[in-house]
């Protein structure tokens, strides 16, 4: 399955502290909503942490849900190291 974009939303050029942005995406019988929050860390430095709901509906996706968790838990992590690598790179 290829990834459905719900919407961009501009943060300016970087998110600061405080900032949150909730993202959606709905495919088959699965909806996640994302929510990134970015919240001060180190001088200079923010973290951002990600928080996915995910909710399944039919017979099929609650069968699959323990291997469906799994790989969104990989795909999860794999968004936040592709965040981080962008805006360290502005």
């Amino acid at each position: 399955m290829s990834p459905a974009i719900a919407g961009i939303w501009n943060w300016g050029n970087r998110p600061a502290a405080g900032q949150s942005i909730v993202l959606r995406s709905v495919q088959g019988g699965v909806r996640a909503d994302y929510a990134y929050e970015v919240h001060p860390h180190d001088e200079g430095t923010s973290r951002v942490t990600l928080t996915a709901d995910c909710q399944s509906t039919g017979v099929l996706w609650r069968v699959m849900w323990p291997l469906l968790r799994i790989a969104i838990r990989a795909s999860d992590a794999k968004q936040l190291r592709l965040l981080r690598a962008t805006l360290e790179d502005t």
